[in-house]
């Protein structure tokens, strides 16, 4: 066989996918003529498809050297150039390809990837649109230009130009797959969902597609979907850690922390955690009797993150290890306030001795962190006494009497979702307008040049709190002598609720798992109230609510003052047993879900919101949960019961039915008095109350 046949059979080789028959085929024609240019070349490419990139280069280089006016060599050897990062050289042998055919489409496509990598956006716009009057329906041109559009913001441009790339090669996934990426940018999530799913029917195995399904989905607040695309990628791909990352935000959204954090700790296989992660020569801790150890605690991710768990440091206390923390150094000032750890050191100082190791964020996997045992006591963190009480007199005195309220509205813009998550100002208007309410800006940095434009009539400190201390220090001292924080999901949120400050939390439709999928409380902030959006985007339902209940915790406060200048009513308070606790909080959760009138409902959540939080200083334990499960039941019966007896009675029925309802209340009031009674042994309550019945005459 000649050169000229073997490379036409080894040709047909390749086309067919059979690689190595070719590459034998290439070898032995190189083998009797060392520089054979086509044998290079297409050796060459066979090297790339192998992503062998030296030897593609090598062999690729020779072949251009060997026949110099050949432009497919040219465009090739850029090809590779560009793919180990060398544009500026993919650059001159893309020129050299159209030099000898200036109308090459794939040269001229190629010299717009170049000259994007250069982040010579516009020429490369040029080169994309360049491509398309020559051959209209070049798929890669088109994506090339959606792809070129989107890096410059264009994101409407981008879509329309996938679009037509659907729709000129609609069996295609990646176009789909692309165009729901550029809807998820454009928070049109439906629309993102409709594209991936198209990009699943196409190829079936596409896990890709079914871990952006999945995200998608959680955006649109259809959680149990969302978690089994998840599942679904995780199954087609075992070693995807952005799907199991997914998978463990939106299963702990969901409320479902067993299984959340086991797939939290696939963190650890991203890239960007990769880049951060410290290594020491002292063992990772997993969870061994921590008794007698010296453990140091690594803080990870953002400032809310760490104040939200460091909570758990203290449990590794009382088990019996010294515990050292090591935080961003801005925070340690604040962190140094937490009980039951043994020192805090600033990242980057030297470190004392230690025996082992763990991250914050993966104790609650170790301990087996569910919603019953978050250790929610509060105030955990706590304001310097000093400056908290030279605020005080400042405070009071720029307030006059009012309502004294901190807001905070924009996160940092370093998030993925902060879009959603953070609010413009101009929302805060109504809430200046409620009458004895006073707003102080809590908000730094980022944010503050809205104060400007937006209406609302805030109090700027000057200067900035927190310019000479360590971050948080100042706005601590604030907040322990304000009435009320309201804020959106940002760090302030959850120093509000570590300092136990009465915190309103605006969030988005579908927020941040650990605000979770539903409910106006928090386990991890007992002095927390969440205002969730009633529909996406919705802050005006948000805020309309919020200034609301504004108003009328104002007008409470105004109300308690007597005309006459005497101090306000006292706000009394009496010990109680566990189970006279909850039965009451019960009784309360049945009427908020009954009651119509809004005044009503209002003072009753306001009660709800003050008892529930005394009941979550109870140490919760799954058979606590359950009496407490029971104890609704039975008094949602008797709240059943009794409306049946008034019917009776407004019927002036006192026959059998009246008489048999009468007997279901004391058997149920037995059942209600017995429930409390274990409630207040299991928690061993310091009150305890007893109940006295007169005999039945027989």
């Amino acid at each position: 066989m000649n050169n000229a046949d073997a490379i036409r059979f080894a040709r047909d080789l390749h086309r067919a996918g059979k690689l190595q028959e070719a590459q034998t085929l290439y070898q032995r024609v190189l083998s009797t003529t060392p520089e054979h240019p086509q044998a290079l070349h297409y050796l060459g490419l066979i090297m790339r498809e192998r992503r062998q990139m030296p030897q593609a280069l090598d062999l690729l280089r020779r072949a251009a050297a060997a026949d110099p006016r050949a432009p497919e060599v040219h465009n090739n050897l850029a090809t590779v150039l560009g793919a180990v990062g060398r544009a500026a050289d993919a650059l001159a042998c893309v020129d050299a390809a159209l030099r000898l055919r200036p109308d090459y489409v794939e040269a001229i496509v190629n010299r717009g990837l170049a000259l994007d990598k250069l982040k010579r956006r516009d020429e490369a716009l040029a080169c994309f649109r360049r491509a398309l009057e020559l051959h209209p329906d070049h798929v890669a041109a088109r994506l090339h230009l959606a792809t070129a559009f989107a890096r410059q913001g264009r994101v409407e441009e981008a879509a329309d130009e996938l679009r037509r790339v659907t729709a000129a090669a609609p069996r295609n996934p990646g176009p789909w797959m692309q165009l729901g990426n550029l809807c998820q940018r454009q928070a049109r999530p439906d629309h993102a969902a409709a594209a991936f799913r198209r990009a699943i029917e196409l190829k079936p195995d596409f896990a890709e597609a079914y871990n952006n399904l999945g995200n998608a989905l959680k955006d649109l607040g259809e959680l149990e979907a969302a978690i089994a695309a998840l599942r679904k990628s995780v199954e087609l791909k075992p070693d995807f850690a952005h799907a199991h990352w997914n998978l463990a935000l939106a299963l702990l959204l969901k409320g479902d922390f067993q299984s959340g954090w086991l797939e939290y700790e696939w963190r650890e296989h991203l890239a960007e955690d990769k880049r951060q992660r410290r290594r020491f020569p002292q063992p990772v801790w997993h969870g061994s009797p921590p008794a007698g150890k010296t453990i140091l605690l690594l803080t990870e991710q953002g400032l809310g993150d760490t104040i939200q768990f460091v909570r758990y440091a203290p449990l590794l206390t009382a088990r019996g290890a010294k515990v050292l923390v090591e935080c961003q150094p801005k925070l340690r000032p604040l962190l140094q306030t937490l009980a039951g750890v043994d020192r805090v050191v600033a990242r980057g100082e030297p470190l004392p001795p230690f025996d082992t190791h763990a991250r914050l964020l993966t104790l609650p996997c170790i301990l087996g962190a569910d919603r019953s045992n978050i250790p929610a006591a509060v105030p955990y963190l706590s304001a310097e006494p000093e400056r908290a009480a030279e605020w005080k007199a400042k405070l009071a005195a720029l307030a006059g009497g009012r309502l004294k309220v901190g807001i905070a509205w924009q996160g940092s813009k370093g998030y993925r979702g902060d879009a959603q998550r953070s609010v413009p100002l101009h929302h805060f208007a109504e809430l200046a307008q409620c009458p004895g309410v006073a707003l102080f800006c809590l908000q730094k940095g980022l944010g503050t040049e809205q104060v400007a434009d937006a209406g609302v009539a805030v109090h700027q400190f000057d200067p900035p709190l927190d310019e000479t201390t360590g971050a948080f220090v100042e706005t601590a001292a604030v907040m322990a002598n304000l009435d009320l924080v309201v804020t959106s999901d940002t760090s302030i949120a959850h120093l509000a609720g570590a300092l136990g400050v009465p915190t309103w939390v605006a969030l988005c439709f579908v927020p941040d798992w650990r605000w979770m999928a539903g409910g106006d409380d928090s386990p991890w902030y007992p002095t927390a109230r969440l205002f969730r959006q009633p529909a996406r985007g919705d802050w005006a339902g948000v805020f309309g609510r919020i200034a609301g209940e504004l108003r009328a915790l104002a007008g409470a406060r105004a109300a308690a003052a007597d005309p006459a200048g005497r101090p306000p009513a006292p706000d009394i308070r009496v010990p109680v047993s566990v189970g006279e606790l909850f039965d009451k909080v019960t009784i309360l959760e049945i009427k908020s879900q009954r009651l119509d009138d809004p005044d009503k409902l209002r003072n009753v959540r306001a009660e709800l919101d003050a008892l529930r939080a005394a009941a979550r200083l109870v140490a919760a334990s799954p058979e606590i949960d359950a009496i407490v499960g029971e104890l609704r039941d039975v008094n949602a019966r008797l709240w059943g019961t009794e409306d049946e007896l008034r019917g009776c009675e407004g019927r002036q029925d006192f026959g059998a039915e009246f008489v048999a309802l009468a007997r279901s209340v004391y058997r149920d009031n037995d059942r209600r008095a017995d429930l409390k009674r274990r409630l207040n042994d299991l928690s061993r309550s310091r009150v305890v109350e007893e109940k006295l019945y007169r005999p039945a005459h027989k």
